[in-house]
């Protein structure tokens, strides 16, 4: 899910953060799915469910109680019920207050799909969230796969930038789905595009702090990045080292070797974490990636 887009429900929901957990009969919808969120958070999901299904009685088809009825239902692991809700509120999404909450739910579909592990239907509702996205008009007249082919890592990133979009994370899902399918070429594409994304955004961030700032390579961007807490804290939530470590990956499957400047990079970048150990790891012994289907 796009952290932009998330920030700005939450905050919404911490508007009836106040409210008493006992209804009110006269009390507004928002303030009974206010606390329905409040419920999911304490992981009270039978009275969550009951507090959605009292908005919808306040305000019938209300999306955003549609909405959290069917998190709760995935909560509780019923995840047909789950999907009903959240086509239901899509069906309604014009009376999103923000408009944008639509992407939370199709990304909330697309993740039903990969819980039951039918992979088909998955690949589908991220490349839908993709096509949709109107960041896939401005590629069209760049191919940024053959471009850092060309130019490796860094340079690809001084002469390309792309806003990050509601696609990026679909763009990251998609690479690792098919990366663990053994679609290596398409799974580069979608990488790429992600890893440009975000970091387009952590080379802007520094940049908007420190004016005289140029960049050049990655780990450079990074530690500045580092010395800004806020930036951090994207780094920390976003996708990106995980979005390295695959691009790499689907490098590595169609032995480019460009896989290994990637895996070096984020290896410096995330000394300490997860990601940059399972690249130390691949630098030191490359392997595929174990695949999601084996074959036979």
């Amino acid at each position: 899910m796009t952290r932009g887009i998330a920030t700005v429900i939450i905050l919404m929901s911490l508007l009836g953060s106040v409210a008493q957990v006992s209804a009110d009969p006269a009390e507004p919808a928002w303030l009974a799915i206010a606390r329905a969120d409040r419920l999911m958070d304490q992981g009270e999901f039978g009275g969550a469910i009951r507090t959605f299904r009292r908005a919808l009685d306040l305000s019938p088809e209300n999306p955003m109680a549609l909405y959290g009825l069917g998190r709760a239902y995935r909560a509780v692991g019923d995840l047909d019920v789950a999907e009903d809700y959240f086509r239901r509120s899509l069906d309604h999404q014009e009376r999103f207050e923000v408009a944008d909450t639509r992407l939370l739910v199709r990304y909330e579909i697309a993740a039903l799909h990969r819980i039951r592990r039918d992979f088909a239907r998955y690949e589908h509702e991220l490349m839908r969230l993709v096509e949709d996205d109107p960041a896939t008009d401005e590629l069209a007249d760049v191919n940024p796969q053959r471009a850092l082919a060309e130019h490796g890592l860094d340079r690809f990133l001084v002469l390309y930038r792309l806003t990050e979009s509601g696609g990026t994370v679909a763009r990251g899902m998609l690479a690792e789905l098919l990366v663990g399918l053994g679609r290596y070429y398409a799974a580069t594409g979608h990488a790429t595009v992600a890893v440009l994304q975000s970091m387009t955004t952590v080379i802007e961030a520094v940049i908007r702090r420190d004016p005289t700032f140029e960049f050049s390579t990655v780990i450079d961007v990074m530690t500045h990045a580092a010395r800004h807490p806020e930036i951090r804290e994207y780094v920390e939530d976003s996708r990106l080292f995980r979005d390295l470590y695959y691009l790499a990956a689907s490098l590595w499957g169609e032995r480019d070797r460009g896989a290994f400047e990637v895996w070096r990079v984020l290896s410096e970048i995330d000394r300490d974490g997860a990601w940059g150990e399972r690249a130390r790891r691949q630098l030191a012994d490359p392997q595929p990636e174990p695949l999601l289907v084996p074959t036979r």
